[in-house]
């Protein structure tokens, strides 16, 4: 890591010091000539290290293990956010069906998981504060507008 800042340093010093002889020069005929100079050692001063063999792009890119890690903690996020966005929408749904037939309720508790080939699959799911009277017509309602079963309470 020393390697890269001391790259770091020397084309931060590169860019400045350009600067410097960019604002001093006089504006005549051979203007162009020095901003193709002083674009040449930018560049020289961009990638010397790499034509040294100083610093390695293995050394600056992650290691495939590395890679891989990433790769997998973004996909588990992904279907963390696939599954939380899945069951508020299939928790709007049935709310929206039990209101709309005038059944109350507190809470409805969706447990889901996703299969080998990444379908989304319900394991359960769970009504709760519908009334004695009230729970098997929920029930009913549920399994007919939407053939979904769930366990009322």
């Amino acid at each position: 890591m020393n390697v890269v800042k001391t790259w770091g340093i020397s084309v931060g010093s590169a860019c400045i010091l350009c600067a410097i002889v960019s604002y001093l020069k006089p504006h005549m005929r051979f203007e162009k000539v020095m901003k193709l100079s002083l674009s040449a050692f930018l560049i020289v001063a961009l990638i010397s290290p790499f034509l040294g063999g100083n610093i390695k792009l293995s050394s600056i890119l992650p290691s495939e293990e590395l890679a891989q890690e990433y790769r997998q903690k973004g996909e588990s996020k992904l279907l963390e956010y696939s599954i939380n966005a899945a069951q508020q929408a299939a928790k709007e749904e049935i709310a929206a069906c039990l209101q709309k037939h005038g059944i109350d309720f507190e809470e409805i508790v969706i447990s889901m998981n996703i299969d080998e080939s990444e379908n989304i699959l319900i394991n359960e799911i769970g009504i709760s504060g519908v009334s004695q009277s009230q729970r098997q017509r929920a029930h009913d309602t549920i399994k007919k507008e939407l053939n979904l079963e769930a366990a009322v309470k």
